[in-house]
């Protein structure tokens, strides 16, 4: 089996043991062969990867046993050793980090952002969070932020003294509630001592003897030094193996810096001597991509190279469902054997899921669903909105829009009608007054006619379905603290008969509501918990306070169908598939702003940590380099001309490849 072999210089083997030369699958496969796959950790660089190698190993694996698998992402790795020394820490997720993060900017004196005077937009409070986690993973805290402010002009200097005052009270809010973010655990751990650091990785990893971390393109400076700490563990060997070819800094440079920190460490390079897995193909793209030269094109891939080009992002997709269609027609395909892949798979979900099941494959689509575009979702909150906007006619129209509502009945056209016929805007009290004084008018003339009969039974219908609403809210009414609104809501809920009307929805969307619905709920559980945590359990407030709260996590909050381990084509974004393998891939949506995606620099970055336009380029190279190691039999390169009305140009990536090799059109 080969899980890492390469030839001597396609791979970068680190390591602190004393050896000039290692073979890293024949000791995986000795470990297998033995029956002590249970002595190696192997740590990798997503959750998919982690499955699919489990999968991998378990084929492999005497009894097809599980037993003792050891398969960590960086991140998991280090929640279990720090669980272990300081007992158990939560990882927070990135709903209850928003939501402490926008009440950390409340706490805040702010000059940059002082234009913000009750709410920071939802948008910049996500970017924000994201710039605060991503100094935490290298290890940047808000005293050195501080620092190099002091040397920034005007405008910047504002912008980064703020953002670290927001930072230092965000990170003491985490810490009073015992709330961790992975450079938080990273951070943690590299500031205790090594015995209590040995101690704790042989508690949670007993009996392991190897340690193998591969797949990775980056460590920040914590990672580098939570595996320098591993690799010197005692009796512990250590190996981090990176696809590199150093001879390519167009697609490589960017690993530099990992190499220099790993070296000042300690580590030395190991010379590979693996049997090399690598094709013709990987070792021309490796060698070649991106590179001028005046060689000629290589025609010796011609027939399992395709490229297809489309007039739209619809005709991509349905010339990709095309060609899978036939290959599963063939019966000697199998679908989990196909990928899809694209760098923004937004752009592209939803004319996949039409797509692909019109034509009736099967397939698994990896892609994070927003909890604010969810309709059970919007219809709850809508229909709260109603008694926050005091019966405002436009959110009592949302609310019911959806179809989630009908346990309770409401003929909404009759209060349509009485909305354009009497001019109504909001107020409950208002609705049922003018309402009224119009049912007496009209009862009151002299004439009577089967249409002045009409609209007074529209009107006391209008009457009567106000009142219903008003009855079900009226709960929500006044000041209420976090324990009574989470059991209003809940009551709310099962009132509405919700659940029940999730599971009659049409098939294609009871999978995807229901998980929305289970997450919005899980949410509701945890913003009471940290509304109690921050204002006590007696604090009360109205309802417009919980909704803005709901509102705020409901635009954060991400969603996954889950997907079925074995079924189905793949169809997931680039950074999914490293390190793993298909028979058939389709690289799509190859345009420049697609992939490579166009340059945008974080303005929220400031001074020396601000990313520059050519390490952009070289990590979306490195990746493009990747999912063009992924396929054994088939490769199928995609890209349309138009999106709309508006011209595309065809990737600056795939340009370069075509100065490489003649591929079939």
């Amino acid at each position: 089996m080969y899980l890492f072999g390469a030839n001597e210089d396609a791979v970068l083997i680190l390591t602190k043991q004393n050896k000039d030369r290692i073979d890293i699958d024949l000791l995986v496969n000795e470990k297998l062969a033995g029956g002590n796959i249970d002595e190696v950790l192997f740590i990798v660089p997503t959750r998919r990867k982690v499955r699919y190698l489990t999968r991998e190993l378990i084929s492999l694996t005497p009894g097809k046993s599980a037993g003792g698998l050891k398969i960590e992402t960086i991140g998991s790795f280090a929640e279990e050793l720090l669980g272990d020394i300081v007992g158990e820490a939560e990882l927070i997720g990135e709903e209850k980090a928003i939501l402490i993060l926008n009440h950390s900017f409340k706490k805040t004196k702010l000059n940059y952002f002082s234009n913000y005077k009750d709410q920071i937009p939802f948008g910049t409070l996500e970017r924000i969070k994201n710039v605060i986690s991503e100094y935490k993973r290298h290890g940047i805290t808000p005293d050195r932020l501080k620092e190099e402010a002091r040397d920034l002009p005007g405008g910047e200097k504002m912008k980064l003294m703020d953002i670290a005052n927001v930072y230092e009270i965000y990170q003491k809010a985490l810490e009073e509630k015992n709330f961790k973010e992975p450079g938080d655990m990273y951070s943690l751990l590299n500031g205790k001592s090594k015995k209590i650091f040995d101690e704790s990785f042989t508690f949670v990893y007993p009996g392991v003897k190897l340690v193998l971390v591969n797949g990775f393109d980056e460590f920040t400076a914590p990672e580098v030094e939570l595996i320098n700490s591993s690799a010197d563990v005692s009796s512990i060997e250590l190996f981090i193996i990176l696809d590199y070819y150093k001879y390519n800094p167009t697609v490589f440079s960017h690993l530099n810096s990992c190499h220099d920190r790993f070296i000042a460490k300690g580590f030395k390079e190991v010379k590979d001597i693996s049997p090399s897995s690598q094709t013709k193909f990987v070792n021309t793209i490796r060698e070649k991509l991106s590179v001028k030269s005046e060689d000629k094109k290589d025609n010796s891939f011609e027939k399992l190279i395709t490229q297809i080009s489309a007039k739209s992002r619809e005709e991509e997709i349905e010339l990709i469902a095309k060609e899978i269609k036939n290959l599963l027609l063939t019966g000697e395909v199998l679908p989990e054997k196909i990928c899809v892949v694209f760098n923004l798979i937004g752009n592209y979900s939803a004319i996949i899921r039409d797509r692909f099941n019109l034509y009736g494959i099967p397939f698994n689509l990896t892609d994070r669903y927003s909890l604010s575009t969810s309709a059970p979702v919007k219809a709850l909150i809508s229909f709260l909105e109603i008694i926050e906007n005091d019966f405002y006619y436009k959110s009592i129209f949302r609310a019911f829009s959806g179809g989630f509502l009908n346990k309770l009945n409401v003929d909404i056209s009759n209060l349509l009608k009485a909305s354009v016929e009497l001019k109504i805007v909001s107020g409950y009290n208002n609705w049922i007054g003018r309402i009224k004084e119009a049912v007496s008018e009209i009862s009151s003339t002299e004439f009577e006619n089967e249409n002045v009969r009409e609209k007074i039974e529209i009107y006391k219908s209008a009457i009567v379905e106000l009142e219903k609403i008003n009855s079900t809210l009226k709960i929500f009414s006044g000041k209420f603290n976090s324990d009574d609104f989470r059991k209003n809501f809940l009551s709310l809920i099962f009132s509405l008969d919700l659940p029940a009307e999730l599971l009659n929805a049409s098939s294609e969307a009871v999978e995807n509501d229901i998980i929305a619905f289970n997450s919005f709920i899980k949410l509701i559980d945890e913003t009471t918990s940290l509304i109690k945590l921050e204002y006590g359990s007696e604090e009360k407030f109205s309802i417009s306070f919980y909704l803005n709260q709901l509102r705020t996590i409901a635009k954060f909050a991400r969603y996954n169908i889950p997907e079925k381990p074995g079924y189905g084509v793949q169809v997931t974004t680039l950074n999914e598939i490293r390190g793993l393998n298909f028979d058939y891939l389709f690289i799509g949506g190859l345009n420049d702003g697609d992939f490579p995606t166009r340059f945008t620099p974080e303005i929220f970055f400031s001074g020396s940590f601000v990313r520059e336009e050519n390490q952009h380029q070289v990590e979306q190279r490195y990746l493009f380099y990747q999912e063009l190691c992924t396929w054994k039999k088939k490769l199928y390169l995609t890209f349309p001309q138009t999106d709309g009305k508006r011209d595309l140009v065809q990737s600056s990536f795939l340009q370069d490849f075509n100065s490489l090799f003649i591929t079939s059109i």
